[in-house]
């Protein structure tokens, strides 16, 4: 059994290692520019109270991201989701891991950088009344690709899978919650 997940890890990372080593230098507006902001709306499976019926909900998110090196940003990430009679709120501080190799490609695939990463920080869920408030430790690992439109501007679109430390103690149904974002667009200064 572990000799066939070796060979199956080998066997999906060797064309990504080809990719990488194609190294010519090649436009990456993204490490170029430190300082970036991004916003997107997009849905999110709700932060349920026990009862709830389980609609999928509207999501707006907000993030402001500082590069480090070419392929690394840290920042800070907002989230906010009005779902039925309640909104959720998240707040958490992340780091990301910019997939830089397709940059030396020409066309399409040169303006494509997928990233990765993973924060932690807090949620807060409230309903109309000041009874039916939770508040907590978020866990959250987004997987997103930017595509260069300009070299200060990029479209996005991320998946993010969120975890609610001790939401089940605090009445909440679900300690995981993921969110879709549709539509974003990041502005590098």
């Amino acid at each position: 059994m572990i000799r066939t997940m070796l060979l199956a890890l080998i066997l999906i990372s060797a064309p990504l290692a080809a990719l990488a080593q194609d190294d010519t230098k090649g436009s990456n507006p993204g490490a170029e520019h430190k300082l970036s902001i991004g916003t997107g709306i997009g849905f999110a499976t709700p932060i349920a109270h026990i009862g709830n019926n389980g609609q999928t909900g509207f999501e707006w998110q907000l993030d402001v991201m500082y590069r480090i090196t070419d392929s690394i940003a840290v920042g800070a990430w907002m989230q906010v989701i009005p779902v039925n009679n309640f909104v959720g709120f998240s707040l958490a501080g992340e780091a990301r891991y910019h997939f830089n190799f397709l940059q030396s490609r020409k066309g399409f695939l040169g303006k494509l950088t997928p990233y990765a990463g993973g924060g932690i920080g807090l949620y807060h869920v409230g309903g109309r009344t000041g009874a039916s408030s939770y508040d907590g430790f978020l866990f959250t690992f987004p997987v997103g690709i930017e595509f260069d439109l300009t070299e200060h501007i990029a479209l996005t679109n991320e998946m993010r899978f969120n975890f609610m430390a001790g939401a089940n103690k605090a009445g909440l149904s679900d300690t995981f919650y993921y969110s879709w974002q549709m539509l974003g667009a990041r502005y590098r200064f």
